[in-house]
Formats: C-alpha cells, structure tokens, sequence
C-alpha cells in the first residue's frame, strides 16, 4: 500500500469515513504506514508543518485521524509526537467560540480564518482497541474539530463565510494547478 496525499477537489477529500468495526491485521498495517507517511517530510509540500492528517486525505475510508496535540512551551508553540484516534465522536462543543486561521496539506499555502468552539469532548479508540474519553480545548480542540471534519467530508474552506470563499477563488484555482504537477 502507498499512501498519497490527496489535494483540494480530489473526491476523496468529500468522501464520509467508514467505522473500522475491527481492529485487524489489515488496520494495523495501514496505520503503521499512515503514522509512518505523516511523520516523514517528503509526503507534504516545502515548508508545511504536518500536525494533522486525516485517513480519507491519504485515500482511505478508515474512520481514523492523527494530531500532533498543540501545546504550550512556556510562551513558545509546540506540538507533541503524533496521536492516534481511530472512530473517533465529538460532543458537548462548548458555547464560547473562537476564531483562529487554520490551514490544511491538502491546500497548502492556504490559512483562513473559522469559528470552532473553544472546546470539546472526544472520545475514541487506539490502535488497541482502548477506548478514550477526554475534554479538550484551545487550538488542540481545534485540530481535532478540524481532523474530524475531514472524516466526514467536511473541509476548513467549507466553514468560511462566502464572501471569503469568493475572494479566495483564485487561491483555489492556483493550488489545484500546482497540486495537479504533484500527483
């Protein structure tokens, strides 16, 4: 198997994950490559920093994304190693929103302002089939409001007003160009 990032119109990236109703052989081997492929350099366009990736962006119906959780080094950014959620269901979205720039590897060079709530809870399960439960918040939550919208279909661009959308119409089009030489 050899996983390849998908680019904006790809159809892959509107395609709705599939619950992985067991954990097999055939799941594992596929997350050992998809961690594998997220952490090398060369999977993603010059200068973007991977910190999340979602299966259906590789080519894979597998209900499954990983982040590098954001943390806080003092004053300084940082995000850990790669954290795996497999079937993973948010809930209770917290009232409170905020708005950050967000990018994505399937639109690289794009960064759009979107409104998630400050905070969520997700549960999920690893590689094992441990299942999880945690209350996140801040740009972790985001990340995995944003990883998980992936799983359904759903694309960062999509949570945009449409006067924004319009305004990036070129960008759009610039990066299906570049992104057709990639594939």
């Amino acid at each position: 198997m050899t996983l390849k990032l998908h680019y904006w119109e790809h159809s892959w990236l509107r395609k709705k994950a599939d619950e992985v109703v067991e954990i097999n052989d055939e799941v594992k081997a596929f997350v050992k490559e998809f961690l594998e492929k997220f952490t090398q350099p060369d999977m993603f366009s010059p200068g973007s920093i991977p910190i999340g990736l979602a299966a259906t962006q590789v080519g894979s119906a597998y209900r499954i994304f990983a982040v590098c959780p954001h943390q806080m080094d003092g004053k300084r950014d940082s995000y850990g190693p790669p954290k795996l959620f497999i079937n993973p269901v948010l809930s209770e979205p917290s009232d409170n929103l905020l708005i950050a720039d967000e990018g994505c590897l399937s639109f690289p060079g794009l960064y759009l302002p979107v409104i998630r709530p400050e905070s969520i809870t997700v549960e999920w399960q690893d590689i094992e089939g441990k299942k999880f439960k945690e209350r996140v918040s801040g740009y972790y939550a985001r990340q995995i409001m944003h990883e998980n919208d992936h799983l359904n279909g759903v694309l960062f661009i999509d949570r945009v007003s449409k006067s924004i959308r319009k305004r990036i119409k070129n960008d759009l089009d610039l990066i299906k160009k570049q992104c057709l030489k990639r594939t």
